[in-house]
């Protein structure tokens, strides 16, 4: 099993309650999203103009090999989120 090593790590934890962007200082190769509230899902939008939305349910993470500078996050309720970018 092989190892990566990232130099650039970024992260950010908030609540959203409708949608917001995560906006990366550079372009991401790896991400972590946790959905860290106890109730409420989280659609992950990873590309502007896409259709297609990943959830992340309460309680639940999600890691993705991606190369993106920002991604969308919508809930109709109030979720606490955690996400880190390794590029």
């Amino acid at each position: 099993m092989g190892s990566t090593v990232y130099a650039n790590s970024f992260s950010e934890e908030a609540v959203v309650d409708g949608t917001v962007t995560v906006t990366f200082p550079w372009r991401s190769r790896k991400i972590i999203i946790l959905n860290d509230s106890g109730a409420g899902d989280l659609e992950v939008r990873l590309r502007a103009g896409s259709t297609q939305d990943l959830t992340v349910r309460a309680g639940e993470s999600m890691e993705l090999e991606h190369r993106t500078l920002s991604v969308k996050l919508t809930s109709t309720e109030s979720v606490i989120y955690r996400v880190w970018a390794f590029g």
